[in-house]
């Protein structure tokens, strides 16, 4: 019998891709009779994976392949920001959410990365304390999950000022902005695979919600992550990092564009972070 052909698809960014690919290998780990492919422009992602990977040109193909042949062919729609949309305060994180779109009863809150890391030191063995940031740019348009270069610059220089023996590595894209104080400038010159091998070989990260937050806890690295207030920690978030929050009272939202200018990153002082990335290194 023709094995039956399941589509995961999930439209998002490459965190989304990424926790898109995790539910669909645990999927594919309980149904080993099934064909599991992904849908997603992030291919590098899945390298190592036992997935196939369609690209999303060939989506509509698969939706009517299944609605003609339901025994042949099945399509999981992972997308999840309605729900949060219809409730704001859903207790329920992504992950499990995602999850149980996809039927499984249960899932670590732990994205899988199958591609082999890079071994190769990337940074001098002199360094002392390797910190990996990130700023939102204008390649993705940060809205209510930015931070701000502004305040990072601030995070930066207080905790330089009072460890001296950080580096501080800047990852992301090309667009990014160049924080000022980093160590080592890795803005778009690293692939997927590349900048997932500089989070292992880091001592922490510290960023916004996004792919390198997901990616951090994939490969372990400890994470102080500024949330704000658009979206819980118990939402996208992982209890092993420190995750910073604010509570106005339009707090989560779930919106994109924020009419009361994003009061829940300015009420999160510099000095909060910088506090929080030096409690971590203490």
């Amino acid at each position: 019998m023709e094995p039956l052909k399941v589509l995961f698809i999930h439209k998002g960014g490459i965190g989304d891709a990424l926790l898109a690919g995790t539910v669909a290998t645990r999927f594919a780990t309980e149904h080993p009779d099934n064909q599991v492919h992904t849908c997603t422009n992030f291919p590098e992602l899945f390298f190592g994976s036992d997935l196939r990977i369609i690209p999303l040109e060939r989506e509509k193909w698969f939706r009517w392949s299944a609605r003609l042949m339901p025994k042949r062919y099945r399509c999981i729609d992972l997308y999840y920001s309605h729900d949060y949309e219809k409730d704001p305060a859903l207790k329920e994180h992504l992950l499990t959410l995602m999850a149980r779109k996809a039927g499984l009863s249960s899932i670590d809150l732990k994205p899988l990365i199958k591609f082999e890391l890079d071994p190769s030191p990337v940074f001098p063995e002199e360094e002392k304390i390797r910190i990996g940031i990130h700023s939102l740019g204008k390649e993705f348009p940060p809205g209510v999950k930015d931070y701000t270069p502004e305040r990072w610059n601030e995070v930066i220089r207080l905790v330089k000022a009072a460890d001296d023996r950080v580096s501080f590595v800047q990852l992301g894209a090309s667009a990014d902005p160049l924080l000022k104080g980093v160590t080592y400038n890795l803005r778009g010159m690293t692939s997927i695979q590349g900048s997932v091998s500089v989070l292992a070989q880091l001592d922490l990260f510290v960023g916004q919600v996004g792919f390198l937050m997901h990616a951090a806890r994939a490969v372990e690295c400890p994470a102080v992550i500024v949330f704000g207030g658009s979206e819980k920690a118990h939402q996208s978030g992982y209890s092993e990092n420190t995750n910073i929050e604010s509570d106005p009272e339009c707090s989560p939202c779930w919106i994109k564009d924020c009419p009361y200018d994003i009061k829940c990153m300015s009420q999160i002082e510099p000095e909060l972070v910088a506090a929080k990335i030096l409690e971590q290194l203490s």
